[in-house]
């Protein structure tokens, strides 16, 4: 190989650097104005699949709708989208719409009959530029607004902007500015502006998909024109494979709720079948009455996107790991990339009984009942700075009224912290590395409760639920740091050759089962757990298939459990970086709804609303400014669950149940990284 071609020529150590590049990834966009004629649309999409053939590698190719663009094309925008209408009049209003995928649109009419009090207006003159802030509107969309005035200063007053002032029109405005404005306009008051619009349509009324407790519908169409006549056939609603797709056909994907559908075409799909692609789409559109704007988006076999890959339960060109790193990782925590120190801080620990915080004696730390839920405050140091972590573990048993008050609970520890802490949800058998660091091993969970009427460890003359046939204890963990026990049903099914099991009885004599998979860290991590939960007795070590038959009576006797290699290992994530959601509540609206961010960059987080980050690994994060509504605050810590039920699983990919809580200006710095950069001055003004 010529990289090597010099190697060994010299006396001495050479070092290589491995580097390698990832292809490049094309869109190709064409725009549809809402005057154009049909003859227009034919002819620019004709062109948009001629400059596609002469790509490589193809593009993904979009059908764009004046005024109902793609969030993929706006991003390309960073100052926005404006609509120029034909006539140029010299005075010309525009309004100015989306706290996002900014559209500003040229006003037919110039007057304060075309305005109303909840959106910002540009009004141009000749030798002025006024801005006016509706009384409703907000301050990321004042913010918008009074950027288009800089960007439309920039381009139609050229020669002339240093002669042109912006002025803005508040509400605090003095009396005098706010009459030259309406005198400017033609005429009008404050009084006569319309009142907001009961529907926020700050964004198509398709984009924002509504979160409720039911998945949305993804349904996968074979498509045929040869006949003349479009035929259609429904291939499969719901838990997608790749395989269904054949390559040499077209299909239509229709994810129901959102305003975009797919067009797939195989590698061998026929010509004519690429060149009708969006005439086949649109046709698919009218036979479902859906809106003939809603977004088409041509996506060529072999060239999928990550937005298109995400509908399917599976997709077979995932990159397939290596067996041991899977077996490792099943024992794992979660969420690695989130450890602010190594555990060292201050811990406090609280157990939620009759919905109020009793305190967990320091002795008991590490020792959880899996009907029970917790909170935890965790303190430590940050380059002088005391800062704070709220964990709060849910038991797979706890009920649904512990659960909410121990999500309450954190919410009132951080009001006292000054709303400072991160907050992190954790669900049993899920625990963040950082959680597990915090108990240095020793961590047990025990079946039961709290509420149960049986003794717990350490406690006195109470009788022990299990004692007088034993306990077993399914070993976790790949260090010291990391290990926990956690109590399983008494009965031999419960065992997995994978793995490494305690079980002690009521005479003190404890078993050490190795299952034939184990790995040797696993089974010197079960040799060490076994002295916290059976301190006392004899300790021995067993072999699968080795085990006296005293060790089944213990169980109940013999019979069938799981001996398949990695019943724990945790399924494949899906395919894809990091994506960011925009959630807030429209005005009159009380759902949630969600729209994502494309390309997205630290000033996308918007003060006045909630977002949701997911890493594509272990953990979301859902990001509170400051400027959102108590209901949106409130909201943000069911949205965990939303998101996952709505967004998130029908991509196939595991439930992801850590979920980290950040404020605006407290953010870790394992949710900085996400983002291309980071200012942590951006908000002190």
């Amino acid at each position: 190989m010529e990289e090597f071609g010099e190697a060994g020529v010299q006396a001495g150590i050479e070092v290589w650097k491995v580097e390698t590049t990832e292809g490049l990834e094309r869109s190709l966009h064409f725009w549809i104005g809402k005057k154009s004629s049909a003859a227009d649309k034919d002819v620019v999409a004709a062109f948009a699949q001629k400059l596609g053939d002469l790509l490589d590698p193809a593009p993904v190719a979009y059908r764009e709708c004046e005024g109902h663009e793609c969030a993929i094309f706006c991003a390309l925008f960073t100052n926005g989208v404006r609509y120029i209408d034909e006539v140029d009049p010299s005075t010309k209003l525009y309004q100015v719409k989306g706290k996002r995928n900014v559209r500003v649109t040229q006003l037919a009419t110039v007057s304060v009959t075309s305005m109303n009090k909840g959106d910002c207006f540009i009004l141009c003159t000749p030798t002025q530029i006024w801005v006016y802030f509706g009384k409703f509107s907000k301050s990321c969309e004042r913010y918008k607004a009074l950027h288009a005035a800089g960007n439309i200063k920039a381009q139609d007053y050229s020669g002339d902007e240093n002669d042109i002032e912006i002025i803005q029109v508040k509400q605090n405005s003095e009396q005098s500015v706010v009459e030259d404005f309406f005198a400017a306009l033609g005429g009008g008051t404050r009084d006569l502006l319309a009142d907001p619009p009961e529907e926020d349509d700050d964004d198509d009324e398709m984009a924002n998909v509504e979160v409720q407790n039911k998945k949305t519908s993804v349904t996968l169409y074979r498509v045929s024109d040869s006949s003349g006549s479009m035929l259609v056939d429904k291939i499969g609603v719901d838990n997608l494979s790749s395989e269904m797709l054949n390559p040499s056909d077209c299909f239509i994907l229709d994810p129901s709720g959102v305003p975009d559908i797919f067009v797939w075409l195989g590698s061998s799909s026929a010509q004519t079948e690429k060149t009708e692609a969006f005439s086949c789409a649109e046709k698919f559109l009218k036979s479902k009455g859906y809106p003939l704007w809603t977004n088409i988006q041509k996506v060529l076999g072999g060239a999928e996107t990550t937005a298109f890959k995400q509908y399917f339960t599976t997709w077979t060109d995932s990159i397939e790991k290596e067996e041991k790193p899977k077996k490792l990782a099943k024992h794992q925590g979660s969420c690695n990339d989130f450890c602010p120190d190594d555990g060292s801080g201050k811990a406090e620990l609280w157990r939620v009984e009759n919905f109020q915080l009793a305190p967990v004696p320091a002795e008991k730390y590490g020792v959880f009942y899996r009907g029970d839920s917790y909170v935890l405050r965790y303190t430590y140091e940050e380059d002088g700075e005391e800062k704070y972590i709220l964990y709060y573990w849910q038991g797979k048993d706890s009920t649904s009224d512990e659960i909410g008050a121990s999500a309450m609970h954190a919410v009132k520890l951080d009001e006292e912290l000054q709303l400072r802490a991160v907050m992190v949800r954790v669900l049993q058998g899920e625990e963040p590395s950082h959680f597990l660091r915090i108990f240095k091993g020793r961590m047990v969970v025990y079946l039961g409760g709290h509420v149960s009427a049986f003794k717990k460890v350490g406690e006195e003359n109470e009788e022990i639920e299990g004692e007088e046939q034993g306990r077993l204890f399914h070993v976790r963990g790949t260090c010291d740091w990391d290990t926990r026990a956690v109590e399983v049903e008494l009965k031999s099914g419960s065992l997995d050759s994978d793995d490494v099991f305690i079980l002690n009885d009521k005479g003190g004599q404890t078993y050490i089962w190795i299952g034939t998979s184990a790995s040797e860290r696993e089974i010197e991590t079960g040799k060490g757990i076994s002295d916290l939960v059976a301190p006392d007795g004899t300790k021995i070590e067993v072999q699968e298939g080795e085990e006296p038959p005293e060790f089944f009576e213990l169980l109940g006797g013999k019979g069938p459990y799981n001996d398949a290699l990695g019943r724990m290992t945790k399924p494949e994530r899906r395919i894809g970086g990091p994506r960011l959601f925009h959630c807030y509540i429209p005005l009159g609206k009380k759902k949630l709804v969600v729209e994502e961010v494309f390309n997205f960059r630290q000033e996308d987080l918007e003060e006045d609303d909630v977002m949701v980050l997911d890493s594509g690994g272990d953990e979301i994060f859902i990001w509170i400014g400051k400027g959102s509504t108590p209901e949106e605050k409130i909201y943000s810590h069911r949205l965990a669950d939303d998101y996952i039920a709505t967004s998130y699983m029908r991509s196939g990919g595991i439930c992801v149940t850590v979920a980290i809580v950040l404020k605006q200006r407290y953010e870790a710095d394992v949710f900085k990284k996400h983002f291309p950069t980071w200012d942590n001055n951006y908000w002190k003004d």
